[in-house]
């Protein structure tokens, strides 16, 4: 089961600096 959290929060991890990326460049 920890095993499952860390991946989720790295999975979050990954799609908010993508986000982040994206609104920066506008």
């Amino acid at each position: 089961m920890w095993r499952a959290w860390k991946w989720i929060f790295y999975a979050l991890g990954l799609y908010g600096n993508q986000c982040d990326k994206i609104l920066r460049q506008k």
